[in-house]
């Protein structure tokens, strides 16, 4: 049932999770996106946050960043005091 000034049912989201999966080869051929101006290509300084799952993916995927020369720190999302 939709309410009142709805344009209609709500999207499937996990069709548009597959739509958005299934897109990632051709972006990525493609280069990706470009940036937007005065974001720089290769940024100073990495913030990786994250709680539970998401951090512990931050904490593996780090090492590898800082191999290939990044600076990279993971903090708690919900940290109050972030690294310098």
């Amino acid at each position: 049932m939709n309410r009142p000034g709805d344009s209609g049912p709500a999207p499937d989201r996990s069709t548009l999770l597959v739509t958005d999966v299934e897109r990632i080869p051709a972006v990525l051929r493609a280069g990706g996106r470009p940036l937007p101006a005065g974001i720089p290509r290769r940024p100073d300084r990495v913030v990786l946050t994250g709680l539970g799952s998401s951090r512990y993916a931050a904490l593996v995927v780090a090492p590898y960043l800082r191999d290939a020369g990044h600076s990279v720190v993971v903090e708690h999302a919900s940290t109050a005091h972030p690294a310098p």
